[in-house]
């Protein structure tokens, strides 16, 4: 039976994600970066990678289930889903912090890093109105809030100034 190459691509997950800055990374870089970290006969391929990452482990999988310790996949995805939870706690910092010279940049990558933070905004012309429209989330038909603005249209010629 062949063992499983979790236990050093774990350890090697975990000092890569130290760095702040594999929060803009997809998950294929992180796992180039990872693998880059390891030696060749340690490394491990995308199947293997989203293998590890969901639940439905069967015996399709690119890796010998018998070969692998329950917990320590586990573990892996608690790993993962906690470096997530920190990147965004950081980057949430960043927008909060009123001394924080790169909020727009944490915004930026918090709204295509993270589904959840994504946001649309849509607006249309009405009768008598404006209507704007922020939706946001996964969903992007989940609307968090629509605003009404009345308004007049003007009709006439703009004045031309004296000096002109």
């Amino acid at each position: 039976m062949k063992n499983s190459k979790l236990p050093k691509f774990l350890e090697a997950l975990k000092k890569v994600l130290i760095d702040d800055r594999t929060v803009i990374l997809t998950d294929t870089e992180l796992l180039t970066l990872v693998n880059d970290k390891l030696a060749k006969k340690d490394r491990v391929g995308v199947s293997t990678w989203e293998f590890w990452k969901t639940s439905n482990m069967n015996e399709k999988s690119p890796e010998n289930i018998e070969s692998l310790d329950e917990d320590m996949v586990k573990e892996f995805r608690h790993v993962l889903g906690l470096a997530r939870v920190n990147q965004k706690m950081n980057l949430s910092d960043k927008l909060t912090d009123p001394s924080s010279k790169n909020a727009w940049g944490a915004s930026f990558i918090l709204e295509r890093k993270f589904d959840d933070m994504k946001k649309t905004q849509a607006f249309a012309i009405g009768q008598g109105g404006i209507t704007f429209k922020i939706e946001g989330g996964k969903d992007t038909q989940k609307l968090i809030e629509t605003i009404d603005i009345d308004f007049e249209e003007i009709k006439e010629d703009p004045k031309k100034l004296e000096n002109e």
